[in-house]
């Protein structure tokens, strides 16, 4: 006779230090282990249903925290490329600084919080800018490729998120060897400085 209340239960080991991780956040929580597990365990099979991985749902999180960290704000697109367009046709020199320079803090803050800066700063474009279909970084010889497609992004656009990204490189103390875009585009290449 089969007990009910095991009924479709599995056993399944758990290093050590994982479940005192475990127990730690559930009586955080305040609830039982067994039922902070099973509410995690559905969130992880949500986020595979959603097409998504748990490690990329992680960094999203991560990126999310650092943005309201940062004082970061959203802006619908539109609005975006309103004020762009009237600051970029007066007063451009100092809008592509401000830019520049706002790249320096999120990349020394970036630098500071990750472990793998480059990638987190490639998972902040990612997550934070719905307008880049792509954002690329691969490493061969010494340089590190980072890549940035947008079919929305307007010529104003790409040059002041090519200062941003510029500016987090130098924050995170690369130097760049190689700059190019065009609308929608964005190639660098770059380095550690020594």
């Amino acid at each position: 006779m089969s007990n009910s209340r095991t009924k479709g239960k599995r056993l399944i080991p758990v290093p050590e230090a994982l479940l005192n991780g475990l127990m730690k956040a559930s009586s955080k929580e305040g609830k039982p282990l067994n039922k902070y597990i099973e509410e995690a365990l559905e969130q992880a099979v949500k986020v595979f249903e959603a097409g998504q991985d748990l490690k990329g749902m992680v960094r999203y999180f991560e990126v999310l925290q650092s943005q309201k960290a940062s004082g970061a704000v959203f802006t619908p697109l539109i609005v975006y490329d309103f004020l762009t367009s009237k600051v970029y046709s007066s007063d451009k020199e100092k809008l592509l600084e401000v830019w520049s320079n706002s790249g320096k803090w999120y990349g020394k803050y970036i630098a500071e919080k990750f472990a793998n800066p480059i990638q987190a700063l490639a998972d902040l474009l990612q997550a934070a800018r719905w307008d880049l279909n792509e954002v690329d970084v691969k490493r061969a010889d010494g340089v590190i490729k980072f890549r940035c497609t947008s079919a929305a992004l307007t010529k104003e656009g790409t040059e002041l998120l090519l200062k941003f990204i510029e500016g987090a490189l130098e924050g995170m103390y690369y130097k760049i060897v190689k700059s190019e875009f065009m609308k929608g585009l964005i190639l660098l290449e770059f380095n550690l400085c020594t």
